[in-house]
């Protein structure tokens, strides 16, 4: 079983990865603060296709790299 990491420990652990983070700890703003990491890679596809696979309740795909300052965002 994983254990439960700070984002700080998760970005040490996998940096310039995609994560999928599951039995997240959020604060009062809804940002994960620490969770488990179920998978991770360097191909954003992949954790997409897992996270499908698995399809956890609740959850959370993170990239823990440094984004371009050029880089759009779409919501």
């Amino acid at each position: 079983m994983q254990e439960t990491l700070t984002m700080s420990e998760i970005k040490q652990l996998y940096p310039s990865e995609w994560v999928l983070i599951e039995e997240l700890e959020t604060d009062e703003k809804m940002l994960v603060k620490a969770g488990k990491v179920t998978y991770h890679s360097s191909n954003k596809s992949d954790v997409y296709s897992k996270a499908k696979e698995l399809k956890p309740k609740y959850f959370a795909i993170m990239y823990m790299g440094k984004l371009p300052e050029d880089m759009n965002f779409l919501l």
